[in-house]
C-alpha cells in the first residue's frame, strides 16, 4: 500500500467515523466490523493456561525417581513445562521451548534429584559416602 493510499484511506476512515457520531446504526456497523477485524488479528495467538496438578518434589521424596519418571511420562510436553514453570525448575527458561518429553522428563528429574539431596552431607545422610 503506497503512501498516498493510506492517507487516502484515513481521511475515508475519519470520514466514517464523523458520521457514525450521528448515526448510530453506522456507529454499530462500524463496531461490528472492527470487532470482526479483531478477531482475524488475534485468531491463533492466545493461549491456554495449562493447569497441572503434580508436586515433582513431593513425588520424588515420598516414592522416589523412578516413580516420578513413571508420572511425568503420563503428561503431554505442555503440561511438563507448566511443572517446569511452576516449580522453577529452569532458571534459564530454555525447557520452553523444548518440544520433546524425553528433554523435559530428564531436565525435571535431575533438578528434582538434585534439590532432593540438597544439604545431606550436613545431616548425616550423605549417599555418596
Amino acid at each position: 500500500m503506497s503512501k498516498l493510499d493510506i492517507a487516502e484511506t484515513k481521511a475515508i476512515l475519519r470520514e466514517m467515523i464523523a458520521a457514525s457520531k450521528k448515526d448510530s446504526e453506522l456507529k454499530a456497523l462500524l463496531a461490528e466490523l472492527v470487532r470482526l477485524g479483531s478477531e482475524d488479528i488475534t485468531q491463533g495467538t492466545t493461549r491456554r493456561k495449562v493447569d497441572v496438578h503434580i508436586n515433582p518434589i513431593a513425588i520424588a521424596a515420598a516414592e522416589g525417581i523412578e516413580r516420578l519418571v513413571e508420572e511425568l511420562e503420563k503428561l503431554d510436553v505442555a503440561q511438563l513445562i507448566a511443572v517446569i514453570k511452576k516449580y522453577g525448575l529452569d532458571k534459564t527458561r530454555k525447557s520452553y521451548t523444548w518440544k520433546t518429553k524425553e528433554k523435559l522428563v530428564s531436565l525435571i528429574t535431575e533438578k528434582v534429584g538434585a534439590s532432593s539431596t540438597r544439604g545431606d552431607v550436613f545431616s548425616g545422610n550423605d549417599k555418596s559416602a
